[in-house]
């Protein structure tokens, strides 16, 4: 986790491995949604909205379970995540 100082200062310097992923949940019962925030206030245009609804085994009763490689490394390509970023 890093500072919003040196987050702007990152962003300034235009590193072209940087990709920034918003990772906000909310509990069901708080009655916000985290993806329409996304849309509404981001911290660049460049930001990716990481839902943890998709990234997730769907098959395992446990919500937000880590999903298998090949689901991950499709989401990640979505988002334009690369391995070395």
């Amino acid at each position: 986790m890093i500072g919003t100082e040196e987050l702007h200062d990152i962003i300034r310097a235009k590193e072209p491995s940087l990709r920034i992923l918003n990772a906000t949940w909310y509990m069901p019962n708080m009655n916000r949604d985290a993806k329409a925030e996304h849309f509404e206030e981001r911290i660049s245009k460049y930001t990716k909205f990481f839902d943890h609804d998709k990234v997730a085994d769907t098959e395992n009763p446990l919500s937000h379970s880590l999903p298998d490689l090949k689901t991950f490394e499709n989401c990640m390509r979505e988002l334009q995540v690369r391995s070395h970023d």
